[in-house]
């Protein structure tokens, strides 16, 4: 049995919404503030988990708690002391479609959609972020070319452990800084100081084979045979000594005329691969590449933003578990906006990717399993809710009709292994055509009359009569009537759970 909502110009018919039938089972509902979006999402997510869907809700607002009506699972994302972490550095282990090269592309789309989104079209940025988005993997040992760096063997612990977190990612950056850029002097300091200690060595070692060769000619009882051979032994050490000191000297200068001229000059790049140690586990990195110094603008832009996320405190490993017997709600509201966002997007791709794993729907065994098998007679089993869509979805027409980015993804791909949207926004017209198309029910609530020219451009309803329906409240003052395609594609003005009409 579905959803069923009675037609409000003719009582005795209605519109049923059957998830468990519907070919394509995404959901959005539209209205202006107040119009009652919130409620009537939670009246169909409370029906969806009735007829047993499992439920991830993003919760950007904190307005979808159940309030008792059915068991949920809460993971609230704080600022500070979280209890919860996501992790955008996880990868689909797929060796097919899967691998960090495609969570990549994920990870930048994030990047882009928040912090760079005045940069978009800045190819340096995109090349700068890029590399060091590839490279953080490969400081943990995972690279794109090679699947058996992936951990396709490692149990889900060990690969949580494996894989690298934001603070990973600022850590090579922070490196990169100190030492490629104004930091290469706090680098060739220590530098100095290291081989300062060794010439010391050396030096102390040098008087000591000299206080040697003099007490050797104060021997007044010697075999000369004896002594001349311990005499060219010293002098070879000390000639040794002179040598190793000399270079040592030769290069510090070098060096250090390399960095004078880079700092204050405008020099070529110094040699850092004479410089480089792999000390922090960074030796095999392109020094290069990053050392020219409008790439080094570039990074330090890229370090704020790492900053940002890392002072969210909710980009680490401690990812929370799923329920399957409660509704999944994930409490974003404590974050500012840009970290907010970034955690949004990470989780619906950890959503997408948990069902891309287990296959297609179709495909999997029926049982009654809450997860891994397929429930008889249904096209679905998980939902994605999301409120607000409008800040998660691509904002320019380029973007909106680029099938590979995230959520254009997910709204195309994500029926064909047993998962739905719901989606809530202002107007229909905040989603892009690509979601349009891929929508299956969509509901109207009242709408201010300064958007309806844009609800009428989508629908192409032009009698405003239809609309002033919109505006019918229940005793309470609640607006209870909303707009509803039937099975005819013929748009209906249906009553909404709470009409008392």
């Amino acid at each position: 049995m579905g959803f069923e909502f009675p037609l409000l110009l003719n009582p005795g018919k209605s519109i049923v919404l059957n998830t468990d039938t519907a070919q394509n089972g995404h959901i959005a509902i539209t209205g202006g503030s107040g119009a009652g979006k919130t409620r009537l999402a939670k009246e169909l997510m409370k029906h969806l988990y009735e007829k047993g869907k499992n439920l991830h809700v993003v919760d950007v607002q904190n307005t979808l708690g159940m309030n008792g009506l059915v068991p949920e699972e809460v993971f609230d994302f704080e600022v500070r002391n979280s209890p919860y972490s996501i992790n955008p550095f996880e990868f689909l282990l797929d060796e097919k479609n899967g691998g960090p090269l495609a969570q990549v592309d994920d990870i930048m789309e994030m990047f882009r959609k928040t912090f760079m989104k005045r940069l978009k079209s800045a190819p340096l940025m995109t090349a700068v972020l890029r590399r060091l988005i590839i490279d953080t993997y490969r400081k943990a040992g995972i690279v794109d070319s090679d699947p058996s760096t992936w951990g396709l063997d490692l149990n889900k612990k060990e690969m949580n452990e494996k894989l690298p977190i934001v603070a990973d990612m600022k850590e090579l950056v922070d490196y990169i800084l100190d030492f490629v850029s104004g930091g290469y002097g706090t680098k060739f300091g220590s530098i100095v100081s290291k081989n300062g200690k060794i010439l010391n060595e050396w030096h102390n070692q040098l008087a000591k084979l000299n206080e040697e060769l003099r007490k050797l000619e104060e021997v007044a009882d010697r075999d000369e045979e004896v002594a001349e051979a311990e005499r060219l032994r010293i002098k070879g050490e000390i000639v040794d000594l002179q040598q190793h000191i000399k270079g040592n000297v030769e290069s510090m200068v070098s060096h250090f005329k390399q960095y004078l001229e880079y700092s204050f000059l405008g020099g070529d790049v110094p040699a850092y691969e004479a410089l480089q140690s792999d000390e922090a586990g960074y030796g095999w990195l392109d020094f290069k590449f990053y050392s020219d110094k409008d790439r080094l603008k570039v990074i330090r832009t890229i370090e704020t933003y790492l900053q940002a996320l890392s002072s969210a405190g909710v980009f680490g490993r401690s990812t929370p578990a799923p329920s399957f017997s409660k509704i999944n709600r994930y409490n974003l509201s404590s974050l500012k906006d840009e970290p907010r966002l970034f955690c949004a997007d990470t989780i619906a791709s950890k959503i997408f990717r948990m069902l891309y794993v287990r296959g297609e729907y179709r495909s999997l065994p029926e049982g009654t399993r809450p997860f891994w098998e397929r429930r008889p007679g249904t096209t679905t089993d998980t939902y994605l809710v999301i409120d607000e869509i409008q800040t998660l979805l691509p904002d320019t027409a380029a973007e909106a009709r680029n099938k590979n980015l995230l959520y254009n993804r997910i709204i195309s791909q994500i029926r064909n292994f047993g998962g739905g949207v719901m989606a809530m926004t202002q107007t229909p017209d905040n989603l892009p055509e690509l979601f349009l198309t891929n929508i299956g029910t969509m509901i109207i609530l009242y709408t201010a009359p300064n958007d309806l020219p844009r609800v009428k451009a989508v629908t192409g309803i032009k009698d405003n009569r239809i609309f002033q329906l919109l505006e019918t409240r229940n005793s309470q003052g609640h607006y209870c009537v909303g707009l509803m395609k039937d099975r005819s594609g013929v748009w209906q003005c249906v009553k909404m759970p709470w009409a008392d009409l």
